[in-house]
């Protein structure tokens, strides 16, 4: 039987990306924040800063409307750490930044034009 083994440092991102989604659903925020989606967590090796994430659900809201979340985050970060230090089993929570995940926009955006342009070839075959 073969056990992969897995760093500490991405156990811990898994768990983070799992608690900061059940906060940002919490009641206390989910009308600020109900159309994120934390994409992924990078926790650094020492575990003391952690990287989160986040895109968003609605396709119209432009990279502009998206820094404001980015802002808005980062105003309630204290709050959201300490939302997460309840939760999590850990001695030190690490230090949480909020980033814009523009490569998963990037992915999102090149499998539309790719998904067109397969479109389109199947419409030209007809």
């Amino acid at each position: 039987m073969y056990i992969e083994k897995v760093s500490r440092s991405v156990r811990v991102a898994k768990k983070i990306k799992k608690e900061i989604t059940n906060v940002l659903r919490s009641p206390r925020y989910a009308a600020k924040y109900s159309s994120l989606n934390i994409s992924r967590v990078d926790v650094s090796k020492d575990l003391k800063n952690a990287k989160i994430f986040f895109t968003s659900f609605d396709d119209v809201l432009g990279v502009a409307s998206e820094r404001d979340y980015e802002k808005d985050l980062e105003k309630d970060v204290f709050q959201l750490r300490h939302n997460l230090a309840q939760v999590l089993d850990m001695k030190y929570v690490p230090n949480v930044k909020f980033f814009l995940d523009l490569e998963k926009k990037s992915h999102d955006r090149l499998d539309k034009i790719i998904s067109d342009i397969e479109n389109n070839q199947e419409l030209n075959d007809e």
